[in-house]
């Protein structure tokens, strides 16, 4: 069967723990490579209202008993995208796939294969919380 994923998720992120949450479906009989991105600076050129200035993203699996949600299990975070071990191919993947991001800029992304599942994706700041940010989710083909 053919897969489809494709989600966004705009807000405004606060303090106590207001922040941008998604979920992500998975299914289907092969894995999914995703690409994540958690904006805020690439906001401003965007002339976006105090967007947040260092967004963090993480992304946990759901775990279910049955049909009940019983917890998560965080497998990445991110927090500047240019600090992770596979930052040269995200580099290429965010160009292939007109999503650069800023040399030096502390946007967040992440680039996953995941296979069948239900997972959360999480933005929040780092350090200073409050402000606009983008979570966004593409399959990378």
């Amino acid at each position: 069967s053919e897969m489809c994923i494709r989600d966004s998720n705009q807000g405004f992120v606060e303090q106590e723990g207001d922040i941008l949450v998604s979920r992500l479906v998975i299914e289907g009989p092969s894995a999914a490579t995703i690409l994540l991105r958690g904006l805020g600076p690439d906001l401003e050129g965007a002339n976006a209202p105090d967007f947040l200035s260092d967004p963090r993203l993480e992304l946990s699996r759901l775990v279910f008993e049955g049909e009940e949600e019983v917890g998560t299990q965080l497998l990445l975070f991110n927090n500047d995208w240019e600090v992770d071990s596979n930052a040269a191919e995200l580099a290429a993947v965010l160009a292939a796939n007109g999503k650069s991001l800023e040399a030096g800029s502390k946007d967040s992304a992440i680039l996953v294969t995941l296979p069948e599942g239900v997972y959360r994706v999480k933005l929040s700041g780092d350090g200073e919380w409050v402000g606009a940010g983008l979570a966004e989710m593409t399959v990378i083909e």
